[in-house]
């Protein structure tokens, strides 16, 4: 470990591994999984291997968890408008209920890209 997280106690450990047992985003599961294996006294470049990350990814992981539990959750909730509003749903859904057919397509079933690009035009249209 080597200061690259500081030490903390047995009861605090078996909290973050209850509370990762309890995240189902594989990517803030990931970070859990970083710090625990810093605390249990791997290094950055064995953790790096083990999950595999990078280095990098170890040391920034650890310099978040450096602010408490807090700091391992995702920092994107204030990343912008969202890409997926209930118009642009409630758009896919609809195409998706109808068949291919109904919107020119030769094919009776629908593929990802004519699906794609039937709601990016429906979505041009309303």
């Amino acid at each position: 470990m080597d200061g690259v997280v500081s030490q903390i106690s047995i009861l605090v450990k078996q909290y973050l591994l209850k509370d990762l047992r309890r995240h189902r985003d594989s990517s803030l599961q990931k970070r859990y999984l970083t710090v625990l294996n810093l605390l249990n006294s791997r290094s950055a470049s064995e953790t790096a291997q083990v999950l595999p990350v990078c280095c990098s990814t170890v040391y920034r992981v650890a310099r978040s968890f450096s602010y408490g539990q807090v700091g391992l959750l995702g920092h994107r909730e204030d990343n912008g408008q969202s890409k997926l509003d209930e118009r642009y749903l409630a758009i896919l859904y609809g195409v998706v209920k109808s068949t291919s057919r109904e919107h020119g397509w030769r094919h009776a079933t629908w593929a990802g890209g004519m699906l794609v690009e039937t709601t990016a035009v429906r979505t041009l249209l309303h």
